[in-house]
């Protein structure tokens, strides 16, 4: 195996280059390849949106390539580590699809069986947890968690103790315990990422609004005075339900969404199912497009309601503690908390789902309805994150965390006659970080420097995929009975809304009697291949449909090859500014970049994978 304790092994992965990544992100690669010298696990301190599953790829690509041609003993052999299965797919999507590195699954789905790791596999925590014996003591050089503050909980710990000679990263954007609990006793150092305002200043992050009620408000204050704790120190769900969950908040929650963010995409976060249901009721019963998404909603349900939501048939999605972590959708363009918490990690996860820029809005609009920035402060503020990540020895710390939000509390409800409902209380925007001018300027820095070139590529596409579909037409229109016809459009892709044939029952008829023997089923006459002239229609339908496709694709090959000189971010900015936003490119290449967080050059891929998609699509229409 690999000498990883042997500096010279860093120094000639950190010697690799990826293009690929941020300024920031190549500083953070080689800051963690140097504590890795002398620190045998280390933890990664980034804001939610920056590229944290993007960076450990990349350290996975530059162990791959140092692998690359040398025996199996000899290969870096690597185990990412996560907690859901949505993030094993996204992090399986990056290594298989745009590094092209081999790797395996190891969650429920996959193989039972399996018996060794392959040279990098992506293992949801659980069922590695469940699986573990098969491996043993298995030898492993890293391991990486995704979402570490996490890793604290007992299956983490006996996965890590079962790899003892591994070198581990943990990443999170949140490295802080509610409990107060430190991570030393499973990291040696944390590295520190820049803030959030500063990425927003960098322009990485989205610019928001932050909408909430003025700071140290009396009835919000007098409110949580009245709530208690469950055990792990935050505020119990009951507890929540009796102070917030009333006809008077949840109408203050929808007047604030149409008076801040109406019409506008969001999610919205609740205190429990109930809540959840009744105010996904509420924003029903005014005509919002609202779902509701529980720890009790099936798995084929929510993946249906995340797609809806995603592709933009659903408007708001309702939910509770579900997308907090991992959960990627550029376009939000507001978040609404409705729950009180004293968890500064939930807070940062929550907002956090809306700071990640897309082509599309200018800022995120925040609502928060309970004031939680009184106790926590505002997304761009600095925070001593190395101070949580020493944390509180001390095995009362529950109770003094406690104590100390008591000490705190400016008011009491016994000093005050107050009104509970909130009704009337204002919401106000307490911090604007400005517009985000720098998606401007860098969609006018491609249009000058890349708008001619790409306007060859794209026009050559078109003009070939007219003909190509002339040709077709013309191939066709000696075969007796059938009749291709289609009509190009402004498609890289499918340069037709639909394919359709014209038919002449009678000539298909004598085709049929004469081409083939007819025979006696049941009374009826069929024929040899085909029973009926329909099903010869559908028939050549299909054979049309797949050898056009076939055509097509052959011809349009040395165009893609000089496609591939761009990035999809950068067609999709040319398609926005030339055709349109509701051009049908425009809105294919925007969806693929939400999808795949990433504007490199992939297009094979979404070539191949496009057509193949469409091909299925018809042929079963």
């Amino acid at each position: 195996m690999p000498n990883i304790k042997d500096n010279l092994f860093f120094d000639t992965v950190s010697s690799y280059k990826d293009e690929s990544l941020r300024d920031y992100q190549r500083d953070c690669k080689l800051n963690i390849y140097d504590l890795w010298k002398t620190n045998d696990s280390i933890m990664l301190q980034m804001p939610t949106g920056t590229g944290k599953t993007k960076l450990f790829v990349s350290i996975m690509n530059d162990f791959a390539f140092f692998s690359m041609g040398k025996d199996d003993k000899d290969c870096v052999r690597s185990l990412i580590i996560t907690h859901r299965d949505e993030l094993v797919k996204q992090i399986y999507r990056e290594l298989k699809y745009f590094y092209k590195l081999d790797c395996s699954i190891i969650n429920s789905k996959s193989y039972r069986y399996q018996t060794e790791f392959c040279n990098i596999s992506v293992a949801s925590i659980q069922t590695l947890n469940r699986r573990l014996w098969a491996w043993g003591e298995g030898t492993l050089d890293f391991i990486i968690v995704d979402e570490a503050h996490h890793c604290l909980a007992k299956t983490y710990k006996k996965v890590l103790r079962n790899f003892p000679g591994a070198k581990i990263l943990g990443l999170t954007a949140t490295p802080y315990r509610l409990n107060g609990v430190g991570f030393t006793t499973l990291f040696d150092k944390i590295l520190i990422s820049p803030s959030i305002g500063d990425f927003i200043k960098a322009g990485w992050l989205s610019n928001y609004a932050y909408y909430s009620l003025p700071k140290d408000n009396y009835i919000t204050q007098d409110i949580i005075d009245k709530l208690y704790y469950d055990k792990y120190g935050d505020y119990a769900t009951r507890s929540l339900e009796r102070q917030f969950n009333t006809t008077i908040i949840r109408a203050k929650i929808i007047a604030n969404y149409l008076k801040y963010a109406k019409g506008k995409k969001g999610i919205i976060y609740t205190i429990s199912r109930q809540h959840n249901n009744r105010l996904c009721r509420e924003f029903q019963k005014i005509g919002i497009r609202a779902k509701g998404i529980d720890s009790c909603t099936n798995s084929d349900d929510r993946a249906r309601i995340v797609n809806e939501f995603k592709c933009g048939t659903v408007q708001i999605l309702c939910n509770v503690n579900i997308f907090t972590e991992g959960f990627d959708c550029p376009d939000i363009e507001f978040i609404m908390l409705a729950r009180a918490t004293t968890s500064l990690a939930l807070y940062l996860q929550q907002v956090g789902r809306g700071l990640r820029l897309s082509e599309n809005k200018d800022k995120v609009i925040i609502i928060d309805t309970v004031g939680l920035y009184n106790k926590f402060g505002l997304p761009s503020d600095k925070r001593n994150w190395t101070k949580y990540f020493i944390g509180d020895s001390d095995e009362t710390a529950i109770n003094e965390e406690i104590q100390e939000v008591a000490k705190n509390r400016l008011y009491s409800l016994s000093n005050r006659d107050s009104d509970l409902s909130e009704g009337n209380e204002e919401i106000l925007l307490i911090e604007d970080t400005g517009s985000n001018e720098c998606i401007e300027q860098y969609k006018q820095s491609i249009i000058d420097s890349r708008k001619t070139d790409i306007d060859i590529v794209v026009k050559e596409i078109f003009i070939l995929n007219e003909s190509v579909v002339k040709e077709e037409i013309n191939n066709w229109k000696d075969n007796r009975g059938l009749t291709f016809k289609a009509e190009a459009v402004e498609d890289l892709f499918w340069p037709v809304d639909t394919i359709s044939i014209n038919h002449d029952d009678s000539i298909l008829a004598e085709r049929v009697q004469a081409e083939y023997k007819p025979v006696v089923v049941d009374g009826q006459l069929e024929y040899e291949q085909y029973e009926d002239i329909k099903d010869l229609i559908e028939h050549q339908y299909g054979m049309m449909l797949k050898i056009y496709l076939k055509r097509l694709k052959t011809k349009q090959e040395e165009n893609y090859r000089k496609l591939y000189a761009f990035t999809i971010s950068e067609v999709m900015i040319y398609f926005e500014q030339v055709y349109g936003k509701e051009h049908r490119m425009t809105k294919k290449l925007n969806s693929f970049l939400e999808d795949y967080d990433y504007n490199e050059p992939v297009w094979e891929e979404y070539l191949n994978s496009n057509l193949k998609y469409r091909s299925e699509k018809d042929l079963h229409r």
